[in-house]
């Protein structure tokens, strides 16, 4: 059984409403007691262990000083290596992205916006990890997590989706076209972007227009654009 730490309010309240059958022991502050009173209910009932501790000792529990009073130790939620299995019609995936403030980032946006699929595409196995589960801010209970080791294999097991590489450098702009075919759209890494590979593996290359007065956008910030705009485009996700 994969275990995971999670921390922060949103994380965990967002959590326990969604998905506490996975939970395993609670950490928690004297102040953070009554606000999560029904947690602890659950954890009397169903013979969790609960533990109050203060600050200090929850953040060497945690490794980070932004628990926020909080931290939830549960089995990790599962990451989907059958690509077969996406549920949507809008796909985000995103190549050798290795922040994992980004990658959260990216499915607390998925969240906002209304669409459940995210692939990451990486040669090594991806696992899920605090720091993306804190930064989701919940998002992480109402998106699901894929993977996969090579952009081929994603085009190969979607071929009735259509691919649209993200750069600047891309013809069509993302304002003027129309994206109610299936699709996924890929995002590159923070220092890189887009391996020529998997530009030329995507059908069309799609830009967001801007003053040009910086490089490029970070990619949390560019998922949120393209989200945003398939959102205004009133496109359904399924």
């Amino acid at each position: 059984m994969n275990e995971l730490k999670i921390y922060g309010i949103n994380a965990c309240e967002t959590f326990a409403k969604n998905s506490i059958e996975r939970l395993i022991k609670v950490y928690l502050t004297r102040e953070n007691l009554k606000n999560l009173k029904d947690v602890i209910n659950f954890c009397v009932k169903n013979k969790k262990a609960y533990h109050v501790v203060n600050k200090d000792e929850l953040t060497n529990i945690t490794k980070s000083t932004h628990h926020e009073g909080v931290c939830f130790l549960i089995k990790a939620p599962p990451v989907n290596k059958n690509l077969s299995k996406l549920k949507s019609n809008k796909v985000i995936a995103l190549e050798n992205v290795q922040n994992p403030h980004n990658i959260g980032a990216v499915i607390r946006s998925l969240a906002h916006f209304g669409f459940s699929d995210l692939v990451i595409i990486q040669k090594d196995v991806f696992k899920i990890n605090s720091a993306l589960y804190r930064t989701a801010e919940g998002g992480m209970e109402h998106i699901s997590l894929s993977w996969t080791p090579s952009i081929d294999e994603l085009v190969n097991k979607c071929q009735a989706y259509t691919f649209f590489a993200l750069t600047g450098d891309g013809k069509k702009n993302l304002y003027q076209e129309d994206f109610s075919m299936k699709s996924v759209f890929v995002l590159g890494n923070e220092k890189n972007g887009l391996s020529t590979h998997a530009l030329k593996k995507c059908h069309y290359q799609v830009s967001i227009p801007g003053k040009n007065q910086v490089e490029s956008l970070n990619v949390s910030v560019a998922g949120a654009i393209v989200m945003g705009e398939l959102f205004r485009q009133g496109l359904k996700n399924t």
